[in-house]
């Protein structure tokens, strides 16, 4: 680790591969050095307080001098190569090879099991049942992960289809909006030919289906230019499959006869393509002198019919012409939605079809979540036998149920707040479940969900878009952690970590980190919520034999880690002129004279007080 600029400027150490410690009086550094690790790997955090807590840590110590950190790892995942992680304050993390080449890499793409936690972090982890859940898959097998990846799938097929439903509701209610006014308008029509102008105007009508028709026509045209492009757009290419791609590669004579056929089906494609361009061409050409015909006869025509209004008498204040001109208005409106009856059919098949595709899409997520939860709870099962009754794990499918809560009040139903909706917690309706019996009706709303009259009323008002992303949400899962709290030789006792004392609490997450991997686990100050007799007892003898196949570093203040756990480098923290340091005679094993006296020192309190501390205890 190389730091330039900041306040740890000039920092150079090379840790070892097993177990390390910082120390050192409190303000030297300890937690700046391990935060300025997990800013060069751009790592997360577990909550939104400890990343303040970092970004204040970075931009007090590395901003002002727009500092610098460089770590040189070798990455198990990557067979033992080396690499250089750099970042400036300011910018995002760069990777470089064992060559000086820039690596594609993210930082933790080299080290994707390392794991950073600092001050109090542990603890918040016990506090939060999402993190909980974090901090368990990352030590379960990777088996549930391609049953992740077809959920995201399924997901994103049902989003796309609750887009297209929610486009062809839209279309639809405006149409149904439009067809609806038809009657009226053909009453109205009717009152026209009472004034005996229906034989004057026959014109009218027939002239606007023509219309119309000529519409419909360039528009089926238009279609068929738009299917000949996408036809153009689709022709398989097979320069992936040319002989410089192929020459090496094991079943060439196989790849050659696959790019042979599709050749062959691309030169057919070819030449439909410019006799299908050719002919729309002709039809087109064809076409346009008709229109222009037809254009000119309703000039024509429509002039004939103006002429018409002159014969029609006044009625009720109106002349003959504004008559005239009102009936010809209706008659258009009229042909212009019939129509649209059409579409309308064409609509409900569309949507039917939709909805139908989404049936199957749902019965998809609810097989691949089923996967997942089985896969998950056979890895939660191999995870407590390495954790060997110290920590006892629990995975319970989709028991998280407050997401159902959230749902419903972010609708901003009207009267209904997080009190009325707590029985979500407790039903077994799935999400999709509650969306098709809130399309039922309030009816069936009330029979079968049995909740207050106020909320059914608020759940039938629901429009569709919200009840399809309703359907989409997945109930997460949740995982209790219990610690084996029994003495001596008692009895296995697991409790919960909920009804831990702090301490406890701690031990049961620690248990979990000191699991088997082989990239770094690095923590500051993990000794603040454990007591010193769990440390000696159960963490230090874990660390003695973790430490043989994995890198640790601690920032302690407590003896019992660096000094009973034979840390193989112990590095001191000091400061001079307002910079902490670690010079090259205050860092190495605890047998090193000056590393030993320094270590006395600042964690016992000196060669004094731990004598009289030995004395106070009568120990010899």
């Amino acid at each position: 680790v190389r730091i330039i600029g900041g306040y740890l400027d000039g920092i150079d150490i090379e840790l070892s591969d097993h177990l390390n410690a910082v120390i050192g009086g409190r303000g030297t550094g300890k937690s700046t050095l391990l935060e300025c690790i997990r800013f060069a790997f751009d790592m997360s955090f577990v909550s939104e307080e400890a990343q303040k807590q970092h970004d204040n840590i970075i931009k007090h110590n590395l901003g002002s001098e727009r500092g610098r950190i460089e770590i040189k790892v070798r990455s198990a995942v990557m067979h033992g190569q080396s690499f250089t992680v750099i970042r400036k304050y300011g910018s995002q993390p760069t990777v470089k090879d064992e060559y000086g080449s820039i690596s594609p890499y993210h930082p933790l793409d080299l080290l994707p099991g390392m794991e950073l936690y600092g001050q109090n972090e542990i603890y918040e982890i016990t506090r939060n049942g999402k993190s909980h859940n974090q901090l368990i898959r990352k030590f379960l097998d990777g088996e549930h992960a391609q049953h992740t990846i077809e959920i995201n799938r399924v997901l994103s097929a049902l989003k796309d289809n609750r887009n297209d439903i929610s486009l062809e509701i839209t279309q639809k209610v405006n149409i149904e909006a439009e067809i609806e006014q038809l009657p009226k308008l053909e009453d109205r029509a009717k009152q026209f030919e009472v004034l005996g102008i229906e034989e004057k105007l026959e014109t009218i009508p027939k002239l606007e289906k023509e219309k119309q028709s000529n519409r419909q026509i360039f528009e089926s045209i238009s279609r068929v230019e738009g299917a000949i492009q996408t036809l153009k757009d689709c022709l398989p290419d097979t320069v992936f499959l040319n002989s410089n791609n192929t020459a090496t590669l094991p079943n060439e004579a196989l790849l050659v006869q696959q790019r042979e056929i599709l050749d062959n089906l691309k030169d057919i494609l070819d030449k439909s393509i410019v006799y299908l361009e050719a002919q729309y061409k002709i039809t087109k050409d064809n076409l346009l002198p008709i229109q222009q015909q037809l254009i000119q006869r309703h000039i024509l025509q429509e002039q004939q019919i103006e002429d018409a209004f002159k014969d029609i008498p006044a009625s009720h204040g109106k002349t003959g012409r504004q008559i005239g001109t009102e009936y010809q208005t209706l008659l258009k409106k009229i042909e212009e939605i019939l129509p649209k009856q059409i579409d309308l059919k064409s609509k409900q098949v569309k949507l039917s079809i939709l909805y139908s595709q989404r049936s199957k899409l749902l019965l998809e997520l609810d097989q691949h979540t089923s996967n997942r939860s089985s896969t998950l709870i056979k890895s939660v099962k191999k995870l407590n036998k390495k954790l060997d009754k110290k920590v006892r794990l629990q995975l319970h499918p989709e028991t998280n149920r407050q997401i159902l809560i959230d749902f419903f009040i972010d609708c901003k139903l009207d009267g209904v707040g997080v009190r009325r909706l707590e029985w979500l917690s407790d039903t077994d309706f799935s999400p999709s479940n509650i969306a098709n019996i809130i399309r039922q009706g309030e009816v069936e709303i009330k029979a079968k969900l049995g909740i207050p009259d106020s909320v059914v009323r608020a759940f039938g008002n629901l429009p569709e878009y919200k009840l399809l992303e309703l359907e989409e949400i997945i109930i997460p899962d949740t995982t209790s952690i219990e610690l084996n709290v029994k003495s001596s030789e008692d009895e296995d006792i697991f409790r919960p970590i909920n009804g831990l004392s702090t301490g406890q609490q701690c031990t049961a997450v620690l248990h979990l980190l000191l699991l088997d991997n082989h990239d770094p686990l690095i923590l500051d100050q993990p000794e603040d919520n454990l007591d010193n007799s769990f440390i000696s007892e159960l963490i230090i003898s874990e660390l003695r034999k973790a430490k043989l196949n994995r890198q640790f570093l601690f920032a302690t203040h407590n003896a019992n880690i660096p000094v009973f756990g034979d840390a193989e480098w112990i590095g001191v923290l000091s400061v001079e002129d307002n910079k902490g340091q670690i010079l090259p005679d205050q860092q190495g094993a605890i047998d090193m004279p000056t590393v030993q006296e320094l270590a006395v020192d600042i964690l016992e309190g000196g060669e004094s007080a731990f004598n009289q501390r030995r004395e106070k205890y009568a120990f010899d």
